[in-house]
């Protein structure tokens, strides 16, 4: 006989291939990933060691609910939820005497919220689409615990209910990040505090809901954390070279136009770097011929400085000779070039 469960079939229609948009969340968590160092804070890349349910308590019509993130449509963690895990391993470390009843207050805030804490809890967010896996739980005592006289018994007896719920697969991979209330010393070092209680927490006491019987569990993704030190990398290069462009493009505004031109050359040749691209061959020669025949002072006074940088002293004295056997210092075509660039006019 086969069991229909169409529960169970609803939620195997999400299991199929990974969820969430992959360039959303990727965006998102980069987003995120640059934030939290901005604020002084400390985000962690972790995977699911286990399977990960997050969101069931909420109402769902298949009993068992399910966290998802309101615009990334992926699973995650409310920083809520981040923040409640911490505070119960904080509660540990308050119990064996690691810290004291003040540190936890001033971190977490108040019971009545008379106060906030000195830590900002940001969402868990998964860095790339999410496999999901259905799972059963199978409940033996139903008629016991539905039955408000108590005459029941919780006994083996009873039939086991199954009841069908979704899941985070483990080998799953989340970004979590915390940040300091303020820029303040004692903020910044209780932030770095709650990093490490996290990390301990997740690995520990586990996430989401069915930790007891080991779900939840996030162990470090070293892996993660080198791809987006890579791309930050990356991205802030990108960043400076945009922003000495602009400043380039912005130089160049009050630069007469073979002046412009020529220095827009030399940056995308460069020359003032490479001495080799500004002496290969036809180059000097192309742009003394442009100045003999319109000879702005701007773009004679640049040349001039490309020709000094190269050969040192040649200016000065192109015909300078050097050695006991008093052999020319520069080589024959930098000294055409340079008598020509000192016989154009420089006003």
């Amino acid at each position: 006989r086969v069991e229909v469960n169409p529960k169970l079939d609803w939620i195997r229609t999400l299991t199929g291939s990974p969820v969430g948009n992959e360039k959303l969340l990727d965006e998102y968590t980069k987003r995120l990933g640059s934030m939290v160092p901005a604020l002084g804070g400390c985000k962690l890349y972790l995977k699911t060691a286990s399977r990960f349910a997050t969101g069931l308590g909420r109402e769902h019509p298949i009993e068992n609910g399910f966290a998802w993130h309101p615009t990334l449509g992926a699973p995650y963690l409310p920083g809520s939820s981040v923040k409640g895990l911490v505070r119960a391993w904080a509660r540990v470390l308050l119990e064996n005497g690691n810290i004291d009843a003040a540190t936890e207050r001033r971190i977490f805030g108040g019971e009545r919220s008379e106060h906030v804490g000195s830590v900002i809890f940001f969402d868990a967010i998964p860095t790339r689409s999410v496999r999901l896996e259905a799972d059963i739980m199978t409940p033996h005592y139903g008629p016991y615990y539905q039955d408000s006289s108590g005459r029941t018994a919780p006994g083996d007896w009873h039939s086991p209910n199954p009841i069908p719920f979704l899941t985070v697969a483990s080998g799953q991979n989340f970004l979590f990040g915390i940040a300091p209330r303020t820029s303040s010393d004692a903020d910044r070092q209780d932030c770095e505090k709650v990093a490490q209680w996290l990390s301990e927490a997740l690995q520990t006491l586990g996430a989401g809901a069915k930790t007891a019987v080991g779900y939840g569990r996030f162990v470090p993704d070293p892996e993660s954390a080198e791809a987006a030190k890579k791309s930050e990398e990356e991205a802030a290069k990108k960043a400076r070279e945009a922003a000495e462009q602009a400043a380039f493009v912005a130089s160049l505004a009050h630069l007469s136009p073979i002046a412009r031109e020529l220095r827009q050359a030399a940056h995308a040749g460069r020359w003032e770097t490479d001495a080799n691209a500004f002496k290969s061959a036809g180059v000097r020669e192309k742009w003394m011929e442009r100045l003999e025949a319109d000879p702005q002072p701007d773009a004679v006074a640049y040349f001039g400085e490309l020709i000094e940088k190269h050969d040192p002293g040649i200016l000065s004295d192109p015909d300078r000779k050097e050695g006991k056997k008093q052999k020319p210092a520069y080589k024959e075509s930098s000294i055409k070039i340079t008598k020509r660039w000192l016989a154009l006019p420089k006003q």
